[in-house]
């Protein structure tokens, strides 16, 4: 494990009077391979004045239930490249973690050997820019301006991902000894759903702040979704193709939605 300096913003800051900002916060964070998500300590969410998105109930190896508190919504700058993702939160005075989830978001590859963090050399400066191209090309023309607009929810490639990933994985916790564990079972059938119905219930709100809230509660279920599915496999549930199969889906859903908060940022206070 190495470290590398990170910059946190509060990605609502964009939709707040000043005085109700949370700061900006430059620290050191370690690279952990084995973690998958941002973790900050309190201290650091406190001066960021990050929201509760979620309090998740996490399923452990030995069968006990973690609880962990999921907050947002995390503008992430790493050496120039950026993302939006939640955090779980530390308690005060642990060390930020960066695990390779967000990396990954943003084109970043660990090289555990020269302690380091290497970007695709194909990969652009803004990698997530053409997941809202493919986010937006969904929709339809608004034929008075000549650009692309929404006018569905259903339009939405995330919710359509979502949809997708939800029918897979309530298939498959419907057969073996998947089917028995009903904490497990409803937990991530739960996480899935609440993806869709976040995007959806966020779409039809009135301001882009509320929609831009809606969306990080969907990510913040993506990455529970994830998390159910690491338990998933090292009780044997899945196998490792199947495992990597959904953490896939998962992961692109959860681009497709960073992508899109972006495009919302820069469009102003709706």
């Amino acid at each position: 494990m190495f470290s590398v300096q990170v910059r946190l913003r509060n990605w609502q800051n964009k939709f707040l009077p000043k005085e109700k900002q949370g700061e900006e916060v430059v620290c050191d964070a370690i690279v952990d391979s084995g973690a998958m998500e941002l973790a900050l300590p309190g201290e650091i969410v406190e001066r960021l004045k990050l929201e509760l998105l979620q309090n998740t109930s996490i399923s452990t190896h030995n069968d006990a239930r973690q609880q962990r508190r999921m907050v947002g919504i995390v503008e992430l700058d790493v050496q120039g490249r950026k993302c939006c993702t939640t955090a779980a939160e530390l308690p005060e005075g642990a060390t930020p973690i960066l695990g390779w989830g967000p990396l990954a978001e943003m084109d970043w590859h660990i090289d555990p050997l020269e302690e380091k963090l290497v970007g695709r050399p194909e990969s652009p400066d803004k990698p997530l820019l053409p997941m809202v191209k493919q986010q937006l090309a969904v929709g339809s023309y608004d034929q008075t301006g000549g650009t692309m607009k929404i006018t569905r929810f259903e339009e939405m490639k995330s919710w359509q991902e979502a949809r997708k990933l939800t029918k897979l994985v309530c298939e498959l916790t419907m057969k073996g000894p998947f089917a028995r564990d009903f904490g497990l079972r409803d937990q991530i059938r739960r996480a899935c759903v609440s993806i869709m119905a976040n995007i959806a219930e966020g779409f039809n709100r009135r301001t882009t702040r509320e929609f831009a809230n809606f969306l990080s509660i969907a990510l913040a279920s993506a990455s529970e979704t994830k998390s159910h599915l690491y338990v998933a496999l090292d009780l044997g549930y899945i196998d490792q193709s199947t495992f990597d199969e959904l953490y896939e889906e998962t992961s692109s859903i959860s681009k497709l939605i960073t992508g899109f908060m972006q495009y919302l940022a820069g469009h102003g206070n709706e």
